[in-house]
C-alpha cells in the first residue's frame, strides 16, 4: 500500500459515489481493486500496423500523403503514415496534438469516424480505482 492518506481520502470523500460508507472493509477493498475505470495507453506501432490493414486504412492514409488536396493534408497524412509504418513508434491519444491530427484526418475524409472510434477502443484499457490512484493492491486490513 503506497499511501494510506490517499486511500482514506478516497473512502471518506467517495468522489465517484461508490457507496463506501455502507460497505465493510472487505467490500471496500474488493471495490477499489475492481477494474471499473478506464484509461488510454499509447498504441504500439505493431498494433497500429495491424489496425491499418483493415478497411483500406493504410492505403487511404498513403493516398492522402501522396495526393492530398492541400500541402497541410499531405503533411498530416505523411506523419500519420510514418507513425503507422515506422517500427518503435506509438500513438498516444492522451496528447492533444495526436488527437487533433486524428480528428483532422477524419474531417478530411481520410479516415472514418468508425476508424477513430476503433483507435480509441484500441487505446482504452480497464483499470481499478487503486491503480488509478497509484495505491497498489488494497487489502481489507489496510
Amino acid at each position: 500500500m503506497a499511501n494510506i492518506a490517499i486511500l482514506k481520502s478516497e473512502i471518506d470523500s467517495d468522489p465517484l459515489g461508490r457507496g463506501y460508507s455502507g460497505m465493510d472493509d472487505t467490500a471496500v477493498a474488493v471495490d477499489v481493486n475492481t477494474a471499473y475505470r478506464t484509461k488510454k495507453e499509447p498504441i504500439s506501432s505493431a498494433e497500429l500496423l495491424a489496425w491499418s490493414a483493415s478497411d483500406a486504412r493504410l492505403q487511404n492514409i498513403k493516398n492522402a500523403a501522396e495526393n492530398g488536396a492541400t500541402d497541410d493534408l499531405k503533411s498530416l497524412a505523411q506523419a500519420a503514415y510514418l507513425i503507422v509504418t515506422r517500427d518503435g513508434t506509438t500513438l498516444d491519444l492522451n496528447l492533444a496534438d495526436r488527437v487533433a491530427m486524428l480528428d483532422s484526418l477524419v474531417a478530411a475524409g481520410v479516415l472514418t469516424a468508425a476508424d477513430r472510434t476503433s483507435l480509441d477502443a484500441l487505446a482504452t484499457v480497464s483499470i481499478s480505482r487503486a491503480e488509478e490512484l497509484a495505491l497498489g493492491l488494497v487489502r481489507a486490513g489496510t
